[in-house]
């Protein structure tokens, strides 16, 4: 199970239908926070949240690739 998740987070097909779609919600949601959530603390809290565990994701993906293109690592 472990092999396999960490197989599908180094696929880098995945990280750019996942990067593309979330340049794509933000694009769709840019007006609207824009114009109507200026000041709504929800949309913020939103906004942290998917940031931190966007990042997170990423950062998690590119240390298993890496870890994945050692060949001394056992991964």
């Amino acid at each position: 199970m472990l092999h396999s998740l960490a197989g599908w987070l180094t696929n880098p097909r995945f990280w750019q239908w996942f990067h593309a779609a979330n340049a794509a919600k933000w694009v769709l949601l840019f007006p609207a926070g824009m114009l109507w959530w200026r000041e709504s603390v929800p949309f913020l809290m939103y906004v942290s949240l998917d940031t931190a565990l966007t990042g997170a994701l990423a950062a998690y993906g590119a240390a298993l690739g890496a870890r994945k293109a050692d060949p001394e690592d056992p991964l």
